[in-house]
């Protein structure tokens, strides 16, 4: 089944990029985006989100 509603704008190897970016380097959110060519307001709902199940530190 295909899935409704507009593509992803980051796979989840990106998502995971993005966070370390953020959160280990302590890169801002506009130098993120500007590293994967998105918006500051993808790479910021990327990095807020809580990691899924099993993946907490």
């Amino acid at each position: 089944m295909t899935p409704k509603g507009r593509p992803r704008a980051l796979s989840e190897p990106e998502i995971a990029e993005a966070q370390k970016l953020y959160w280990e380097e302590c890169m801002p959110v506009r130098a993120i985006a500007d590293v994967l060519a998105v918006s500051h307001m993808t790479v910021w709902r990327a990095v807020s989100a809580p990691p899924p199940a099993g993946q907490e530190n």
